[in-house]
């Protein structure tokens, strides 16, 4: 796809297009986030000059990633403006440099380690997977009225495996808890995807059959944990699932909805067609993203 450029604006090249359709979709990008989406082979000065390009024209701004030396990098109105006129969909949602800065930050690029894992594996697996495969906050109604409750999932992910014996379409509920909440307010979050899968609206018409006018079944729930120290994650994941085989209502969360839970670090170390998650209420023990056990998996 090419960027539409006003004409007062500098000529991108096809990276610097790319780049910046991605820093549109993903709201925002850590400099070498960008790099492991579009540059993988690349040098860092190569990612810099690109970027530098994209700030030259205003289509790009930059703000320091909190507690580290890294720059995040966004779109202006101009950008979002190129991006637009080039046919890709309209979001609402625009950064602002405060909002670049703000308590969002870390949550945002924590959410695109989460799709770049999936990238990084999907490259080594020659699966289906590029920079247009995880959707952010993505809206469903779980109640009916004029101001209707909202499930706000963190991302969706598409997914398409290529396995020996066919292809395996997968699609994810994404929730990124950076241990801004208790462990049992992590527990009644997820409650709420069971109200989603159960919510039948009254209309008539295509709404009225929920979320089966958007999926063709129900995508299953990953929860990864991030934000504070490894050993204090391992905790929290070992606390949700001791407390999901104790209550009841949890319990039954796996079978209607499959939910997973793992750490950022294992999941970017090991990628998700390793073992690294653990199903909410199910059998102890770690599984892969199609859940399968170690012995199961197959490459």
């Amino acid at each position: 796809m090419t960027v539409a450029m006003p004409d007062r604006c500098v000529a991108l090249s096809p990276v610097g297009n790319d780049v910046l359709t991605s820093l549109y979709r993903h709201r925002l990008l850590s400099t070498s986030q960008i790099r492991a989406i579009h540059a993988p082979a690349g040098t860092a000065r190569g990612v810099r000059k690109t970027l530098a390009r994209l700030a030259e024209g205003g289509y790009v701004e930059r703000v320091g990633v909190s507690g580290t030396r890294e720059t995040a990098w966004f779109v202006t109105a101009l950008g979002a403006e190129a991006v637009e006129g080039a046919g890709v969909s309209t979001r609402p949602y625009r950064v602002t440099p405060e909002r670049a800065r703000g308590p969002l930050q870390s949550h945002t690029l924590a959410v695109n380690d989460v799709g770049i894992a999936f990238l990084v594996a999907a490259r080594r697996r020659s699966d289906d997977f590029d920079a247009n495969g995880w959707r952010h906050e993505t809206c469903h109604p779980i109640t009916e009225g004029r101001k209707p409750e909202l499930l706000i999932a963190d991302a969706v992910l598409d997914y398409t495996v290529h396995e020996p014996d066919g292809e395996i379409f997968l699609c994810r509920f994404l929730e990124v808890d950076r241990g801004t909440m208790s462990v049992r307010e992590v527990a009644s979050k997820l409650t709420n995807y069971a109200r989603l899968y159960h919510f039948r609206p009254k209309e008539t018409g295509e709404s009225a059959t929920g979320w089966r006018a958007h999926y063709p079944r129900f995508p299953k729930v990953l929860v990864v944990l991030c934000g504070r120290p490894q050993p204090i994650l391992e905790r929290r994941l070992h606390s949700l699932l001791e407390m999901a085989r104790r209550d009841s209502g949890l319990v039954n969360l796996v079978d209607e909805l499959g939910v997973s839970v793992t750490t950022l670090d294992h999941l970017a170390q090991r990628g998700p067609f390793a073992p690294v998650f653990w199903r909410l209420g199910g059998p102890i023990g770690p599984v892969d993203v199609l859940g399968r056990r170690p012995g199961e998996v197959a490459r």
